[in-house]
């Protein structure tokens, strides 16, 4: 809202065409609680929105979106929690995020996703998009108040996703 949004919140098992009802400019799928291949209903959800209006996946959203193009996710045990720094790839700067990481992205080769955010110094893929289908992915809070905002800027890049969507 702070950025000029309205945002309509609708439950995790909302049907697709209830929510493209909507006309939204953009769906955020938010992060939630643990593995995302036990919540098959987003899963089928991200599929039938895909391509239709521009999709931001944090967190839990990411993975979700990650699966449905078809990319292997991994869980990594104790997983990354607290400041940690990430490396944007088109612009090389390295920002401060907050993670709270379970799984994983090692590769998205073959996926059509292209990767965007890497964690420094592992690697790990915690940024991806793809242009196309207008689809974002990041793996931490972007905002994480009170704490970094190195990464708000990733809302204002999908703000603009969906300005260039609707010819605004």
């Amino acid at each position: 809202n702070r950025l000029g949004c309205n945002v309509t919140i609708v439950p995790f098992n909302t049907p697709a065409k209830d929510i493209l009802a909507f006309n939204p400019d953009g769906i955020l799928l938010s992060n939630g609680p643990g593995n995302p291949e036990a919540a098959p209903e987003v899963c089928c959800l991200f599929s039938e929105i895909k391509g239709k209006v521009p999709v931001l996946g944090i967190g839990l959203g990411q993975e979700i979106i990650g699966l449905a193009y078809g990319a292997e996710l991994k869980n990594m045990g104790c997983g990354i929690h607290g400041d940690h720094p990430v490396k944007d790839l088109e612009t090389g700067r390295i920002n401060i995020a907050v993670m709270n990481q379970t799984y994983r992205f090692d590769s998205v080769e073959g996926t059509g996703l292209t990767p965007t955010l890497v964690t420094v110094p592992e690697g790990y893929i915690v940024g991806f998009e793809n242009k196309e289908d207008k689809v974002m992915g990041i793996q931490f809070h972007m905002e994480s108040a009170p704490g970094p905002q190195d990464n708000i800027y990733l809302f204002d890049k999908f703000i603009k996703m969906m300005e260039e969507q609707n010819n605004a």
